[in-house]
């Protein structure tokens, strides 16, 4: 019962929160570098508290260790410093623009290699293959996302703290809906 009832609370602060990145999606890029150094936090630290176990299961090594350490280190200089934060959430934000733009060029790519598919045999194959301009349109218009985005920083930021606000807010709605539908 209070699994259930701590997956609902959690569930609505998630809706909360994500609300407020809503009303205010300039807060995405702190976010960002924040929620980077939390995941750099718990995934060293769960590779420190781990080694052991997968070190006897022949998956780590003493150099694994050490990286561990060292991005535990890393993570705490990076939850201990605002200007970390904001400076790798700025690089991962560019990143991410870039990363766009690279989409983009493959999945035209990958729109005329379905194209191809229209002239099969099969059915399934066709069908797909009717798809191509689809993807062809979605290739376009992430290249020019990307490159509207690169051009104007601010407006995609905003754009990126509704997207991840929206984001937050589903993640909550579904912590809600799996908390009711746990059994007491």
């Amino acid at each position: 019962m209070l699994k259930k009832i701590l997956i609902i609370v959690l569930g609505v602060l998630t809706v909360i929160s994500g609300i407020i990145l809503i009303a205010n999606p300039g807060m995405a890029l702190p976010m960002m570098g924040a929620m980077l150094a939390i995941g750099m936090f718990m995934f060293s630290l769960t590779a420190i508290l781990t080694w052991s176990s997968r070190r006897d299961a022949g998956e780590a090594d003493g150099f694994s260790l050490f990286m561990a350490i060292l991005g535990f280190i890393f993570s705490l200089f990076f939850l201990c410093n605002i200007w970390a934060q904001l400076i790798s959430a700025e690089v991962l934000f560019y990143m991410e623009l870039i990363f766009m733009i690279v989409e983009g060029v493959i999945l035209i790519v990958r729109a005329f290699q379905v194209r191809k598919l229209k002239d099969s045999r099969d059915p399934i194959e066709q069908e797909i293959g009717s798809t191509w301009g689809w993807i062809l349109a979605a290739g376009i218009l992430m290249i020019i996302a990307g490159i509207f985005a690169l051009c104007h920083p601010l407006g995609a930021l905003v754009v990126n703290g509704i997207y991840m606000g929206i984001e937050i807010v589903v993640a909550g709605i579904a912590a809600i809906i799996l908390g009711f539908k746990m059994k007491a």
